[in-house]
């Protein structure tokens, strides 16, 4: 069984709500990166591709980094292999498995996003930009980094499951 919990598959989510209409035609599948200052990488937080081609957790300030969404948590069942393969394992970096990794969305593409990943202790303003935590992946109110990542649509909100999302539509740039 893929989860202990039905509880548990809705704890984190990152849920495409309007978009391609079908989110695997964007994604990405990459080991997380040991220099990640979060390896327990959860569904909806915020990413980019480092110097060795891994997720990293966070965007790095002053610079132009591709972000990407973790489309799932670090330790579900069903974790992709880099290969294509499903895995089996997490995602956490690992000499066993050296081929495991995570799915990502890329967040370039025009993609309306509900992410349970967020700061609850800001306050998210409807048609606010939206950026995420240098180092922890989560997304925040205005733009934390240089970079933006989207619009706010809904502030954070319990979505159809009951699970507390901020939704937004990707639009990224350097500012």
């Amino acid at each position: 069984m893929a989860y202990e919990s039905l509880d548990q598959m809705y704890d984190n989510i990152l849920d495409p709500v309007r978009g391609w209409w079908d989110e695997r035609q964007l994604s990405k599948v990459l080991k997380i990166s040991a220099s990640s200052t979060v390896t327990a990488v959860t569904a909806g937080m915020v990413g980019h591709l480092d110097s060795s081609g891994e997720f990293r957790t966070g965007i790095t300030t002053a610079t132009n980094q591709l972000p990407l969404f973790a489309r799932a948590n670090y330790n579900d069942n069903d974790v992709r292999g880099v290969t294509g393969n499903i895995s089996g394992l997490s995602g956490s970096p690992d000499a066993i498995a050296p081929d495991q990794g995570l799915s990502t969305l890329v967040g370039t593409a025009a993609y309306e996003l509900a992410s349970s990943s967020f700061d609850s202790s800001d306050t998210f303003t409807v048609g606010g930009a939206i950026g995420a935590h240098t180092t922890s992946g989560e997304l925040v109110d205005g733009v934390d980094t240089d970079m933006q990542l989207g619009w706010i649509t809904v502030s954070d909100a319990a979505n159809y499951r009951g699970t507390d999302v901020v939704t937004f539509i990707t639009s990224c740039w350097h500012v």
